[in-house]
């Protein structure tokens, strides 16, 4: 294992058009470099389809994270009316959406989400009519 082991924390993973997308600042470049290949500059996260996620595993796992894979992800969706401030939620997502007025932010875990409703005027999808339809 590197001195870039992981911190002990899970790193939630989204199941997403038949590849696993999850966001993470790795404090060091090992890890980082080890997974580069599937880094999406344009997007800020990683993105590892399917057929390569039991290596993207083994490689998280040889430096000391938990990848949780997130089946329903309900609980990790806020919204904002669109047109609203929301740089600040739009770092924190793995994935952005607009639809119906509202611009839809999947988070990258849960200190994220209780950050976006609390700090930044962010309403959890649940709380709403909405449907998280990604």
């Amino acid at each position: 294992m590197s001195s870039d082991a992981g911190t002990g924390h899970p790193i939630y993973v989204f199941p997403l058009d038949r590849r696993y997308v999850f966001k993470h600042y790795f404090e060091l470049n090992d890890c980082f470099d080890a997974l580069a290949d599937y880094y999406d500059h344009d997007e800020y996260r990683f993105a590892v389809p399917v057929d390569r996620w039991d290596g993207a595993v083994a490689t998280l796992h040889d430096y000391g994270y938990e990848p949780t894979v997130v089946e329903g992800v309900e609980p990790f969706v806020v919204v904002k009316e669109q047109y609203t401030k929301h740089a600040d939620i739009l770092r924190a997502s793995v994935q952005h959406w607009t639809r119906r007025g509202y611009n839809f932010f999947l988070l990258k875990d849960p200190f994220a989400v209780e950050r976006a409703i609390q700090e930044h005027g962010a309403t959890p999808v649940s709380e709403t009519d909405l449907v998280v339809g990604i």
